[in-house]
């Protein structure tokens, strides 16, 4: 079964009562939730200071870039002046010039 999201409205009307000083219970059965999950909220607003969980979408990350934005402006300069280049002399200057060991297919994919 799919997993449904509540509103964020929702979720700080649980706030709000709650800093108001009503009980756990008395939340659930105005807002019509269980009572997990206003704990839950509650704990992520405690922990973090905001209603949603901050690490919700961390494990879809992917890895870090191995070329800087200055790498891939090196290599279309590199290009541009001797088209002919192969990709290993590339390499090889991309590493004696910015100290960045990169593969061959990165530099592939980077020049596509």
């Amino acid at each position: 079964m799919p997993q449904h999201t509540i509103s964020e409205a929702l979720k700080a009307c649980i706030l709000s009562l709650h800093h108001d000083g009503y009980k756990i219970q008395h939340i659930c059965d105005i807002l019509a939730v269980k009572k997990s999950f206003v704990y839950k909220t509650l704990a992520l607003f405690s922990n973090h200071g905001v209603v949603s969980n901050p690490h919700k979408y961390s494990h879809i990350s992917s890895r870090p870039r191995i070329l800087s934005q200055a790498d891939l402006c090196f290599l279309q300069a590199s290009i541009d002046h001797c088209s002919t280049v192969y990709l290993d002399e590339l390499q090889q200057e991309l590493f004696l010039k910015h100290s960045v060991h990169a593969s061959l297919l990165t530099l592939i994919r980077a020049i596509k």
